[in-house]
């Protein structure tokens, strides 16, 4: 077996105060800072290959800015694009960075696009890979798949009433019926992929939990909300092991069972809730040998839907001095679009094997389903990370079109019913 050399970096991604907060769609810019926020990544390398695989507490990367994000890392990592995956967290209150649509949404609301923040962020991307492939890196001496429930946290957004149409639970749900309604379909389990030394020491660890992350934003704080608390914890209680943390398909689960409308103490007990699970899962891990990776990227093109209105209702929704950010934000999106005219957009998945333990990689705020189908399909054990490339936004099942609810309004997906037999069979394939 050629040797496998680890290497890992993290940068400091929390933007300015005075900011907007998840691109404009919470629409009072920030006024301070709760927890940092990071882009945090793994390099791996064998057989003149390597590999790069980052997550980021931003809640979309979108469009030309995710392919910036990418190239950035490609071109400091000195390897393919097609050989570096990139996805976001989706806490809320954190940058949402869309350049197509905010240069029409940027003419009424200056600031929507801090381009000199987020330029400075790949400059200090790219230096910051760099700096590591000076150095040695951590031959790897064995991997472990681990996994553990996260108890009290994830729960269904979708609640179906007598007549099976959906009613919504949000993250922080005010309807006790609603709030009280039974878990659901989720995914119970944190999954852990943890990469040891030669000495049989762990020195970093990838953990992978499909919930929107996000119990107590709007409070104007950029904030890492659960996922921060738990990655400060994991890093206190392991002070030599590196943590990334990735979202699943989180697209229809929230943790609105479990919350309540006191945020702050929402943000400390679920994050301390989900650091249990990654400590669980962490515990019980026990090395065993790497022999061999295999990366496979694939990627189709996705008919989009089409749009509810004319473009001429969105440009002037952008032209209208009264309309918020927020409203201006998902009028771009459409604008953008029609403007373009834009029929399909490259849907890509990838998959790294770590022998016989996979990591599957998609884009977009992929739904529930779609992760529970991938892991029946799996030989051996595999983690999910969602949330790459998420111009698509919204990715349901068809049955959720009959159904309604949040994650098939239209002005949240550009994905329409009849296209989940086409992800399914790519996700086969993959795996």
């Amino acid at each position: 077996m050629a040797s496998v050399v680890a290497r890992t970096f993290s940068v400091d991604v929390t933007p300015p105060i005075g900011g907007y907060m998840c691109g404009g769609l919470h629409t009072e810019p920030a006024i301070g800072v709760e927890s940092w926020l990071s882009l945090r990544g793994l390099i791996l390398d064998q057989n003149n290959r390597r590999y790069i695989l980052a997550s980021i507490e931003y809640t979309y990367l979108v469009g030309r800015s995710y392919a910036r994000m990418i190239n950035t890392l490609s071109t400091a990592g000195q390897t393919s694009p097609d050989c570096v995956t990139l996805h976001a967290v989706h806490t809320h209150d954190a940058p949402l960075i869309n350049e197509e649509a905010h240069t029409y949404v940027e003419k009424t609301v200056p600031g929507v696009h801090n381009e000199a923040y987020f330029s400075d962020v790949l400059k200090r991307t790219g230096e910051a890979i760099d700096k590591e492939l000076q150095k040695k890196g951590t031959e790897v001496g064995g991997t472990c798949f681990a996994s553990a429930a996260v108890q009290k946290f994830a729960s269904s957004r979708r609640i179906l009433d007598e007549n099976d149409q959906c009613q919504v639970r949000w993250s922080v749900c005010r309807d006790p019926a609603v709030r009280n309604a039974p878990e659901g379909v989720i995914d119970p389990l944190l999954d852990q992929i943890i990469f040891y030394d030669t000495a049989g020491e762990p020195f970093t660890c990838l953990s992978f939990y499909a919930c929107h992350p996000q119990v107590s934003d709007g409070r104007r704080l950029w904030s890492g909300d659960t996922v921060g608390v738990a990655l400060d914890l994991f890093e206190q209680t392991y002070p030599d092991v590196f943590p990334i943390y990735f979202t699943g398909c989180a697209g229809d689960i929230t943790a609105g069972k479990y919350t309540t409308l006191n945020r702050p103490r929402n943000r400390l007990l679920l994050g301390l809730r989900l650091f249990d699970g990654m400590a669980a899962a962490f515990e019980k891990a026990r090395p065993e040998p790497l022999h061999r990776i295999d990366w496979r990227d694939h990627q189709f093109d996705m008919p989009l839907c089409e749009t509810q209105y004319e473009i001429e209702h969105y440009r002037a929704i952008l032209d209208d001095a009264e309309a918020t950010s927020n409203v201006k934000y998902k009028a771009a999106i459409k604008y953008h679009k029609l403007k373009e005219q834009m029929d399909t957009y490259p849907y890509r998945l990838s998959r790294l094997s770590l022998d016989d333990k996979h990591i599957l990689f998609l884009p977009a705020e992929m739904c529930i389903p779609y992760q529970l189908f991938a892991k029946a399909q799996c030989r051996g054990e595999l983690a999910v990370a969602a949330y790459g490339d998420s111009f698509l936004n919204y990715i349901a099942t068809d049955e959720a079109f009959n159904q309604g609810g949040y994650e098939v309004n239209p002005a949240w997906t550009e994905v329409g019913k009849g296209n989940e037999a086409r992800i399914m069979e790519a996700i086969k394939q993959i795996l």
